[in-house]
């Protein structure tokens, strides 16, 4: 009885050992590649893909704020040749932001690009 159970898991032991190099060599040749557009499986995956890197708003909105702060110490430091480089930077932002969020267009007019 002890040859046999002894014999059992042996080849359990050999056949766990067998898969899990099996698993290893299918997940190593499955790993994403570092060219995660340009080498994308189609040009929908590459659209996706492209779309999800380049997020929505909030992305522009954080870089406005920063900026925003940027222009605030340039005019109590009284350099208004920065603040109008950052507040030129700002709108370029919010310009490139409206053209993936296109519905927010009308509050970013009315809030930062014609009543500012």
């Amino acid at each position: 009885m002890k040859k046999v159970s002894k014999a059992i898991m042996i080849a359990g032991g050999s056949l766990c050992i067998l898969a899990s190099n099996i698993v290893s060599a299918t997940e190593t040749e499955s790993l994403p590649t570092k060219h995660w557009l340009t080498q994308a499986p189609n040009q929908s995956v590459k659209e996706q893909r492209l779309e999800q890197y380049l997020r929505g708003f909030d992305q522009p909105m954080w870089e406005v704020g920063e900026r925003y702060q940027h222009i605030e110490q340039a005019i109590r430091d009284k350099n208004f040749e920065l603040a109008t480089y950052h507040w030129n930077k700002i709108k370029t932002t919010i310009e490139n932001g409206l053209m993936k969020r296109p519905a927010r267009r009308q509050n970013a007019e009315a809030i930062l690009l014609n009543a500012t």
